[in-house]
């Protein structure tokens, strides 16, 4: 009778012993790859916010140079414009001052040929205008 009660005693304190206090420490092979991997992902989820943050300010500079270009293309627009109906002017005044050569009775006609192709060179200047 005494060897069951021996077994048993030595069951429950078998059983006791192999319940540690504390928890057990990591290999440590096995904690140096998981921190790797730990890194590896740090890592890539920097890079992926430095990729992102790379991508947003070049869609911001190409807005920029986008608008620039807006901006240029109006400028030569309105250049273009400007010197349109600085020419018409000047031909205008050209051919009214070549008018007061022909005869009195040709005079009138002379003007109002230059005062009509004085409006069609600026309604053909309008066409340059840019769009505000």
């Amino acid at each position: 009778m005494k060897t069951p009660l021996i077994v048993l005693a030595i069951g429950l304190t078998a059983v006791g012993c192999h319940r540690p206090d504390t928890q057990p420490e990591p290999r440590s092979g096995t904690w140096l790859l998981a921190q790797g991997d730990f890194e590896r992902v740090v890592d890539r989820r920097e890079i992926a916010s430095i990729r992102a943050r790379v991508m947003a300010r070049a869609a911001i500079e190409r807005e920029k140079l986008a608008e620039d270009k807006r901006l240029a293309d109006r400028v030569a627009a309105q250049g273009a414009y400007d010197v349109a109906v600085a020419r018409a002017n000047g031909e205008y005044k050209t051919m009214v001052e070549s008018c007061t050569t022909v005869a009195v009775t040709a005079q009138r006609n002379c003007r109002d040929r230059a005062t009509a192709e004085l409006q069609l060179a600026k309604a053909q200047a309008e066409q340059l205008k840019p769009s505000s």
